[in-house]
């Protein structure tokens, strides 16, 4: 089945090309700023606690994992081979097949013990860059992003990376949380 959004093995080459300094960004912020894992907490909190149209990381996971099948295997595989070259993306990329898997939180807060920050305090954070939450602070003037990135420290990085990946894989269909400055 194909969709706006399919990625076929003849543009995956494309794909690579725009994808690999998103990559590079994202294992360098993982390095500098995640040593205590609160943004692997995170992502797999978003994916073992939210409904799926709730969780602003949505696209993001869904094309790294290719959990919707929007990517041909053979595509897939050349993008898990660029993926190998980036432990800590890989790591991040595994938190959410992790938290997937899982029912609940507990699990998540035992694997990433490292990371302290209570778990409403991640996903509030992340909560902040959802479609909704941020069109609602436009309608009233507002801008919650901040908050969001104030709260955790990386957040807001971990955002510039899945709007990359995002705008890769969906030619800007991303939401919101990427067109605001």
């Amino acid at each position: 089945m194909t969709n706006a959004f399919h990625v076929k093995l003849s543009n995956i080459s494309e794909k690579m090309r725009l994808i690999k300094p998103v990559l590079m960004m994202a294992e360098e912020l993982f390095q500098a700023k995640d040593r205590d894992m609160c943004l692997q907490k995170s992502f797999c909190l978003l994916e073992s606690s939210m409904d799926t149209d709730m969780n602003p990381f949505k696209h993001v996971s869904r094309y790294l994992t290719n959990s919707h099948h929007d990517t041909e295997p053979e595509a897939f595989q050349e993008i898990v081979s660029l993926v190998q070259q980036y432990p800590s993306v890989k790591n991040a990329i595994n938190s959410v097949i992790y938290g997937r898997g899982m029912n609940g939180t507990d699990s998540c807060r035992k694997q990433y013990g490292s990371c302290t920050v209570d778990d409403e305090k991640l996903i509030a954070a992340f909560q902040s860059f959802g479609d909704k939450k941020l069109l609602n602070s436009l309608i009233h003037g507002k801008s919650s992003r901040n908050a969001g990135c104030n709260a955790v420290g990386a957040t807001c990085r971990a955002a510039g990376v899945g709007c990359g990946i995002c705008a890769i894989f969906t030619f800007g269909a991303c939401g919101l949380a990427c067109a605001l400055k």
